[in-house]
C-alpha cells in the first residue's frame, strides 16, 4: 500500500512539473510593479509624483501604465529592451469592450512621463527595487513595490 501512494505521488509532481512552464527572460529586474516617483523635466523642473497613484507594469512583452486614481486611461505598450534603451511601441489604451483602440492623442500619456507615441528611454539605473529612465526631454524615477 505505501509503494502505491508513494508512486501515485510520484506520477502526481511529475506531472504538474511537466504541466508548469518557467518564464525566461533577460529583463532581469525590468519586470515588475513600478511606482512613478519623479518626472524631471531636463533643463526646466520637477514633478513630484509620489503622492499619485501612477504606476507601470511589466511582464513578458507588454508595458501597461495605469492611473490606480482612474482619471487618466490605461494604456498598454509592446515593448523591446536592448542593452540600456527601453523602445516603446502599439500604444493601445485597455478597453476590451472598444477592442482597444490605438492611442492617437500623446496628451493621453503625459501624466505618465511619455510624451511621445513610441517613446524610446536609456535604461540610466536598474536595480531590484529603482529604475530610473531617460531620454533627452524626461528623467523618470521609479521605485519598485
Amino acid at each position: 500500500m505505501k509503494k502505491l501512494i508513494y508512486l501515485i505521488i510520484t506520477a502526481a509532481c511529475i506531472i504538474t512539473m511537466q504541466a508548469c512552464e518557467f518564464e525566461t527572460s533577460s529583463h532581469g529586474n525590468l519586470y515588475g510593479y513600478w511606482h512613478l516617483c519623479t518626472i524631471d523635466t531636463i533643463g526646466a523642473s520637477t514633478q513630484d509624483m509620489s503622492q499619485k497613484m501612477a504606476f507601470w507594469a511589466v511582464q513578458a512583452n507588454v508595458i501597461e501604465v495605469t492611473d490606480r486614481d482612474y482619471i487618466y486611461p490605461q494604456v498598454v505598450f509592446s515593448f523591446k529592451k536592448v542593452n540600456d534603451s527601453l523602445m516603446m511601441f502599439k500604444p493601445l489604451i485597455k478597453d476590451r469592450y472598444s477592442q482597444d483602440p490605438p492611442v492617437e492623442d500623446v496628451s493621453q500619456l503625459l501624466f505618465y512621463g511619455i510624451d511621445n507615441l513610441e517613446p524610446d528611454f536609456c535604461i540610466e539605473k536598474l536595480t531590484s527595487d529603482k529604475m530610473t529612465l531617460s531620454n533627452s526631454k524626461v528623467r523618470l524615477n521609479f521605485k519598485k513595490l
